[in-house]
């Protein structure tokens, strides 16, 4: 994991929401992509990303990711 994954993750565990914010915009889109590539259903796939993001806040005390951010990400989805 780089230094930046390193303070984003520190950060998102610790509650700053604009970590989190950050995070969100940057992968949301790509991620959404990914997921289409098994569920067709655009709506479904945004879905799945939103309810990972959603997990991933709600257990963000947890959150100490061991690969980069973009492999746990793409991993979660």
């Amino acid at each position: 994991m780089t230094l930046s994954d390193q303070d984003t993750a520190a950060n998102i565990q610790q509650g700053y929401q604009s970590a989190f914010e950050t995070l969100f915009r940057t992968w949301y889109p790509a991620l959404v992509g990914f997921a289409r590539k098994f569920i067709h259903d655009p709506a479904e796939a945004e879905e799945l990303v939103q309810e990972m993001f959603c997990q991933l806040w709600d257990k963000r005390a947890s959150f100490q990711p061991t690969t980069s951010l973009k492999a746990y990400l793409y991993a979660a989805v």
